[in-house]
């Protein structure tokens, strides 16, 4: 049985502020806990469970390319397993119009210091080797001053400087 077979004992998975992230693992033996959410609306049972605090506010983007089986994901907010909200959940990518990739994929819009929980399950219990791969883009933030310039007194014809100090998502403009 996975070591985080359930959502108490979800494996923390860790990323550098805007650096993607992937994980591998199996969730061949893992279960379904009472209590635990139909994620993509199909009732699974081989759930795995990963928790990640966002560093920043932003788009996330997760999927299960690469894994070897069936996958849904889950994505969700909440301290015990039978009280989530989700957040997103999702079955099967769209390749086109007319195929299916049995890899799952969700984006949404993460904010600072939350913590999330990502269930990786199998359709229809289906189990193997996955693949999690998480990519956030951080949302720029405005320029703010945070020190003002300093009043000058030069006389007429002469050359004044002023400097600002200012905070906010590189490039400033």
């Amino acid at each position: 049985v996975p070591a985080n077979d359930n959502f108490a004992a979800a494996s923390v998975l860790t990323s550098a502020s805007g650096t993607p992230a992937a994980v591998s693992g199996f969730n061949v033996n893992a279960t379904k806990e009472a209590g635990e959410p139909n994620h993509a609306g199909n009732a699974g049972g081989a759930s795995v469970w990963w928790k990640w605090t966002a560093t920043l506010s932003g788009d996330v983007t997760l999927d299960t390319k690469g894994s070897y089986f069936d996958t849904t994901l889950g994505v969700y907010t909440g301290t015990d397993v039978s009280h989530l909200t989700e957040i997103k959940s999702n079955d099967d990518l769209e390749d086109d119009a007319t195929a299916h990739i049995h890899a799952s994929a969700v984006t949404f819009t993460a904010v600072a210091g939350t913590t999330y929980f990502f269930a990786i399950d199998g359709y229809d219990a289906d189990s193997g080797g996955y693949t999690l791969n998480l990519n956030q883009t951080a949302v720029p933030t405005a320029p703010v001053i945070t020190t003002q310039p300093s009043n000058q007194t030069v006389t007429a014809g002469n050359n004044a400087s002023f400097s600002v100090v200012a905070t906010g998502t590189s490039p400033l403009s």
